[in-house]
């Protein structure tokens, strides 16, 4: 792969920024880019200010997980996730995801990871969610507001996610599907009143209702259990092969009597004088996707794993476009990106070491 690298040309992405510093009006330095190579361009700084500099309809996509809210203070001013309330948190992400919506092309997706939490109070150790108690999280977070606002009473789940999804959607945002990220290996929580959290939304959004996406490059293999239940059918004498009285007769129902005995992967199996016909690619993945967290060495406490990203991006974008994360964190975004041949644009506010050096470790690798 070292030849993608080997003209030295930085990422042409035409946004104007690229390798050097910007001041806001006061003359306060606000972003500097601090990674940069032929496909990839990293920014620190305030993600608002910086998509602000951005041409329109620049990147292909936007995969993204800002800092959920109430759940840790990073010790970083102007970061997300400190608001008093839901209310001026979700007005903060309408902000941000107002620009994403700009700089995103028509037929562009957004992807967006939100966790929840609890309401609690100041007296009592009311926060929960995922890592609520690692890092400057729990205490420090108590400490520092009240998180019973409004309606919310102590003990109530706030539904961040979906006051989030709801609002971009009243913002113009397309909401075309809400993805259950299950874990298999969640984190513990010591709760005896309620069942513990095994899941984390990804909200799928779009500019428009006409956009990109390659179902095909993220089918799953067919089950066996599946090739066995079509092939078995319902017989011509079974009482339910017309279907339940009153309901319509159900196409899989009928008898595959000219099914052709090819046991095995999904892709040799076809169906002859019957509806049933099979994508020879495998089925679709669905809406709940378990995939396991990755263990890390760095110090950033909700770091995603590589195979949900790989998903996203395999599906909504093609080799060669643009990728956006916004709040890019440790930089799991850019690094699949790279390895997937696409270009990556990377926004980081508090993790912006562990971000420059793994995207420095990625390119090394893809070099080789």
């Amino acid at each position: 792969m070292g030849e993608k690298y080997s003209d030295g040309n930085l990422l042409d992405v035409g946004f104007g920024i690229a390798g050097g510093d910007f001041d806001d009006e006061g003359g306060d330095e606000m972003s500097e880019i601090i990674c940069e190579n032929p496909r990839s361009e990293l920014f620190l700084g305030d993600c608002l200010e910086i998509m602000k500099t951005m041409p329109d309809e620049l990147v292909d996509c936007c995969i993204t997980s800002p800092p959920y809210w109430g759940l840790r203070d990073y010790g970083v001013e102007g970061q997300f996730g400190l608001e008093k309330t839901p209310e001026e948190y979700v007005t903060r992400m309408v902000e941000v995801f107002k620009e994403v919506k700009r700089v995103l092309k028509k037929e562009g997706t957004c992807w967006l990871n939100l966790g929840d939490s609890y309401a609690g109070n100041r007296e009592k150790s009311g926060v929960a969610g995922p890592n609520a108690t690692c890092g400057n999280t729990l205490l420090e977070v108590c400490l520092k507001f009240n998180k019973v606002s409004g309606n919310l009473k102590p003990k109530d789940l706030v539904g961040i996610p979906w006051r989030v999804a709801f609002a971009l959607q009243a913002d113009g945002w397309y909401l075309r599907q809400d993805i259950i990220w299950h874990k298999p290996n969640p984190m513990p929580e010591s709760v005896t009143d309620r069942f513990s959290k095994k899941y984390e939304s990804i909200f799928m959004f779009t500019k428009q209702g006409k956009y990109y996406f390659n179902l095909d490059s993220i089918r799953e293999p067919h089950k066996e259990v599946s090739i066995e239940r079509l092939k078995r059918a319902r017989g011509n004498q079974n009482k339910w092969v017309n279907g339940a009285e009153g309901q319509t007769k159900q196409k899989l129902n009928q008898p595959r009597p000219n099914y052709k005995d090819r046991i095995g992967s999904m892709q040799n199996t076809e169906f002859e004088g019957s509806c049933a016909k099979l994508n020879p690619l495998g089925k679709n993945p669905g809406e709940v996707w378990s995939i396991p967290t990755q263990p890390s060495s760095e110090k950033h406490y909700a770091q995603w794993p590589e195979r949900l990203v790989e998903r996203m991006i395999k599906c909504s974008t093609k080799p060669g476009d643009v990728v956006l994360d916004c709040f890019a964190g440790s930089c799991t975004t850019g690094i699949v990106a790279e390895s997937l041949h696409r270009k990556f644009i990377g926004i980081e506010l508090g993790y912006a070491d562990i971000s420059k050096r793994r995207m420095s470790q990625i390119q090394k690798k893809l070099l080789l």
